[in-house]
């Protein structure tokens, strides 16, 4: 038993030794890492050579589109081989970025009336340009139907393969090398289809050498894909670590509800990775499922906040989950409603959070704990950041922005898991205060039994001298006795 202690207290020593080397190991390779993502934001979208340019004002014209024109792939293929009359077209001077804004909700069929918005710029090649060099049309983002890049009035590129993907990846279009001859005069159109109920978002183009905007595509792509991709598996093995920890210790049902957060992050983040272009039906539901995912982040990181710090408010919990359950329900695909909600819907729940977000300060407020003010901290930042991503995806603010709800995800799981870690090393701590406790009554157990033992030990000394001596004095008693009667018989 002692030597059990002994394990775990050294066990206990060491994590606490390390925890503090650990931390600072984690300042010294966050910090630059952190700096260096600050830097990038910094950065994205501004190309510093002098061969590329910006497109502040273009030409524009919205094409009507034949009635019966689906929003399908189909659709979008057979649009790229019909040919305006650019001649005709009502070209007005416009500036980037163009937007029509996102309504709450709006109609969704594939029969929606549409349009076809057309921006267009002259570009002379210059007499230094290396034949072996591409020239490419950079977008920061685009948001409507599948694109094209038309040059001197032929389509030379089209986005159809993947098009719903188009408002996460940086658009890159590089102009083919015979249209690229030093001098040359260049025409260049891109057309992107959009529901006039639904509107459409163009940001920011530039154009010029490929090579020398792929650092401007580079950084976008890494902030708008690679780091929530990234994140996204992080955050799915820590959420596997949290279940298994559940399972072990299933009366801590935190570990639980921080591992179905983790997954809901990771459902969310799928949207990175994932789509399905040709198949109407399944993108209709992945898109469900990746909605209704957002609402459950917020859900389940409340009900961890609130099992975590031992808050029972079960009223607002059955309220959320109902809520939450019931949006879940009637957004689903199944109804084949023909309207589209997604953006009211995401507005009435940062609605209801913001509730949550003076309940969760007030508790902060009242019981004046650190953990508090970081759990309520976290889910601030995370609605600022669902607030942000709503108003780039409604076009109420400009295209350029950068997604940043994965961040706010990210917040409030690493919140989460530093909490976990830090009471299981106050645990640690206890035991050890625990284990030293024992082992000083140990240790003065011990000598109480020693001195107990020599008290002993001298008490059956003196009661074996004593007894030795009653014996030799008997012995000698009848040594005398035996004598006396000898000599009198005699």
């Amino acid at each position: 038993m002692f030597d059990v202690m002994q394990t775990i207290r050294g066990l206990s020593m060491q994590a606490l030794w390390r925890w503090p080397v650990l931390t600072w190991a984690l300042w010294l390779v966050g910090l630059p890492a952190t700096l260096a993502v600050v830097v990038m934001f910094t950065l994205a979208d501004r190309p510093v050579v002098s061969s590329v340019q910006r497109l502040e004002t273009v030409q524009s014209w919205v094409e009507p589109l034949p009635a019966g024109t689906p929003w399908t792939l189909e659709g979008f293929t057979t649009l790229m081989t019909q040919k305006p009359d650019f001649a005709s077209g009502d070209w007005q001077p416009t500036t980037l970025p163009s937007v029509i804004e996102v309504p709450p909700q709006f109609s969704a069929t594939t029969e929606e009336p549409m349009a076809r918005a057309w921006f267009r710029f002259t570009y002379e090649v210059p007499a230094d340009h290396p034949l072996e060099e591409p020239l490419a049309l950079y977008v920061t983002r685009i948001m409507g139907g599948a694109h094209s890049l038309w040059v001197n009035g032929q389509l030379v590129t089209a986005k159809l393969d993947d098009w719903r993907m188009q408002w996460s990846y940086p658009v890159f279009l590089e102009v083919p090398l015979r249209w690229t001859e030093p001098g040359r005069k260049l025409e260049i159109a891109l057309a992107v289809p959009y529901r006039l109920s639904q509107g459409y978002a163009v940001g920011s183009l530039y154009f010029g050498r490929a090579s020398e905007l792929e650092l401007s595509r580079g950084i976008r792509l890494f902030l708008q894909r690679t780091l929530p991709i990234m994140g996204m598996v992080l955050v799915g093995l820590f959420g596997l670590l949290s279940l298994s920890m559940w399972l072990r210790r299933k009366a801590e049902s935190e570990h639980l509800w921080l591992s179905l957060l983790a997954w809901s992050v990771v459902v969310c983040n799928l949207q990175y990775t994932h789509e399905f272009s040709a198949n109407e039906i399944a993108s209709a539901w992945f898109g469900f499922i990746v909605d209704a995912a957002v609402s459950w982040v917020f859900v389940l990181y409340v009900v961890f906040w609130l099992r975590f710090s031992g808050i029972n408010r079960p009223k607002t919990e059955f309220f959320l989950v109902f809520y939450t359950t019931a949006n879940t329900v009637m957004t689903m695909p199944v109804w084949n409603w023909e309207i589209n909600g997604m953006v009211l819907q995401h507005y009435i729940t940062i609605a209801i959070y913001f509730w949550i977000i003076g309940l969760a300060f007030f508790e902060a407020w009242r019981r004046r704990e650190m953990q508090q003010w970081l759990l309520a901290i976290a889910l601030l930042v995370l609605l600022g950041a669902g607030l942000h991503d709503v108003s780039v995806m409604s076009t109420q603010l400009e295209p350029d922005q950068i997604w940043i709800y994965p961040y706010g995800a990210f917040l409030i799981f690493g919140v989460a898991q530093v909490l976990l870690q830090r009471r299981y090393l106050r645990a640690m701590s206890s035991l050890e205060t625990a284990n030293k406790r024992m082992e000083l009554r140990l240790t003065e157990h011990d000598a109480e039994l020693m001195s107990q033992q020599s008290v002993l030990l001298s008490a059956e000394r003196e009661r074996t001298s004593a007894a030795e001596r009653a014996r030799l004095v008997n012995e000698i008693h009848a040594n005398v006795g035996q004598r006396l009667t000898g000599a009198a018989a005699a």
